[in-house]
């Protein structure tokens, strides 16, 4: 074993000043490099974390004082959903509301075709091509009440014309399309 010799340091009271100024000055950039800095950012993260937490806080309380008129609004629109039923079941009450158009607003209907059924997991497409005849007044009236449905009729496109033997009815074709809700969603293979 190696034995080093022993120093005896005589310090005067300059030196010893000095001595505990460095100690002091080493040990506060010890203390800032491994507590003060540290707990700084430490802090610096919570600061952040309580300002996320506190946005997504006012955003739900947002939704909560909103969920009253978004009741009202369920409510309101309620009318238009309609338990689903099978195609050929909707494909009847369609047609039969359609030709209650017609006989309220004096619509003669000539012809209803319905066109092939579309579908995807969520619901049907339903689409006809009606043609008819009428007069202007009574013409205007069936498109206000279909276009006012419950079931969400859509008119894709029409055609209006001038019957040649009574000028003052119309020839009139139209395209419409509904949409009505599968009774569940198909199962998955």
């Amino acid at each position: 074993m190696i034995k080093l010799p022993q120093l005896k340091l005589k310090w005067s009271g300059r030196e010893r000043i000095l001595a505990a100024a460095c100690g002091l000055a080493l040990s506060l950039v010890a203390m800032d490099r491994f507590v003060i800095t540290p707990w700084f950012r430490h802090m610096a993260a919570l600061s952040q974390e309580i300002q996320n937490l506190e946005r997504f806080l006012a955003k739900q309380r947002g939704l909560l004082d909103r969920g009253e008129s978004v009741q009202v609004d369920v409510d309101r629109f309620g009318k238009y959903l309609r338990p689903g039923t099978a195609p050929g079941l909707q494909t009847a009450t369609l047609l039969k509301e359609i030709q209650g158009f017609a006989n309220q607003s004096q619509v003669t209907i000539q012809e209803i075709k319905l066109q092939p059924v579309g579908e995807n997991d969520l619901y049907y497409t339903f689409t006809f091509d009606v043609q008819a005849e009428s007069s202007f007044a009574q013409w205007v009236r069936f498109v206000y009440m279909v276009e006012t449905s419950h079931s969400l009729f859509e008119i894709e496109k029409t055609k209006v014309g001038v019957k040649e033997a009574k000028p003052d009815h119309l020839e009139v074709s139209l395209r419409l399309k509904a949409i009505a809700m599968r009774e569940s969603p198909p199962p998955k293979p």
